[in-house]
Order: C-alpha cells, then structure tokens, then sequence
C-alpha cells in the first residue's frame, strides 16, 4: 500500500486521524499470501473508512447510524458529490467508474469473504493471492487519490471551530457535566482539548440529523 503510505506520511503531522488507518493497511498486506479473502475485505474496510471520513467533515447533513446500514460504494458516491463541490476540475467520470469496481469487490467479499455474516462454512469458493493482489493494488491506488483530494480540501477551506458558533452544543455540554465556581465545560474542553470539542460536537450534530 505504498501510495496511501506515502499521502499518509506527508500529511499525518497536521492529520493525526490518518494513523488510524495503519491497522487496516497491515490487515490487507499481511494476509495477502495465506488469507487472501480477509485482504479483500479489509480493502472494502478501508475505503469505506475513507468515504465516511469525507462525508463526516464535509456533509452537515451525515449520520454515523445512517452510514453504518450503507453500502460503501453508496458511501463513495456521497462522497465523490461533496469532493465535487470543491473541487471542480477533478475526474468526476473517472471515480465514477472507480466506484462500480469497488461495488464489484463488495460482492466479491459477501461471496466469499471470510468476515461476512452467516456463511457457510466451509467456502465454496476462495479468492486467488493473485486476485486479491489486483485489489490491494486498485485499492491503493483509489484510496491515495481520495486522500489527496480530501487533504487538499480540508487545507484550502476549512475555517477554525469558533466556541461562540455553538450555543446550543455547549449548552448541552455544561448541562450534562456541570463545574463549580462559575466554569463552564464546554469553554475548558475548547481551549484544553480541541480534538475532543469536536468529536463530541460530531457525535451532537449526528444524533440531530437522525431523529
């Protein structure tokens, strides 16, 4: 998976979250020779990871329980709409066509892979190192492509969180984690620990749009 290791290696110092993915990129390369299905699957994991990462920043409207009973190249295609937007000159046919192979490798892995739920045992058909070598390939190749135009956009347009935009979120915040001596949670989170404001302010946002 050299492509995405190596957009990974540039970005992660302003990018923390893209560590994240490690786990998964040595799922796909160590199982490649013996377990040739679970690199299949772990290929699917990751660019599913990448499109809900894109639709978590990118789409006000996204919902991790809604996203989690979706089909990943439904997922992709979310995506690729709200990458679209920015970025005007990027090869909007060409990831379209991208997706459909992805939506092939999803039925691949419900056929046969070795994760999927309720199947029989033993498989009937098991994919080839060679196949699987195909898709890491292709996979690797997306992934990096979905990442540069990603990070590009999370440079150019994201505005810096402002703790007064969110009287609602720190309300509630204070609300359920009430301080003493007239502090208020939600300032200190903001100020102390950026990282988790946000997440917790995702976490919100999510539970909004799904009722």
């Amino acid at each position: 998976m050299l492509l995405t290791r190596n957009i990974i290696d540039i970005n992660i110092s302003a990018n923390e979250w893209l560590s994240e993915y490690e786990t998964l990129l040595l799922e796909i390369e160590v199982n490649i020779e013996n377990e040739p299905d679970i690199s299949i699957e772990s290929c699917k994991s990751l660019l599913e990871s990448i499109a809900k990462n894109i639709l978590k920043r990118l789409d006000s409207t996204y919902s991790e329980k809604k996203a989690s009973d979706t089909d990943v190249h439904v997922l992709l295609k979310n995506a690729k709409e709200k990458l679209l937007e920015k970025i005007l000159d990027s090869e909007d046919d060409l990831i379209k066509r991208l997706i459909s192979v992805v939506q092939r490798i999803t039925e691949l892995r419900n056929e046969r892979g070795d994760i999927s739920h309720g199947k029989t045992l033993p498989k009937k058909t098991r994919s080839s190192v060679q196949l699987a070598k195909t898709i890491k390939s292709f996979t690797d190749a997306f992934a990096s492509y979905l990442l540069h135009l990603f990070l590009s956009i999370d440079l150019l347009y994201q505005e810096p969180l402002r703790y007064e935009e969110n009287p609602d979120f720190n309300q509630f915040l204070d609300e359920i984690n009430p301080m003493t001596g007239g502090l208020l949670y939600s300032k200190a989170l903001f100020h102390q620990d950026l990282t988790s404001y946000e997440e917790e302010l995702e976490t919100y946002k999510s539970d909004l749009s799904s009722q």
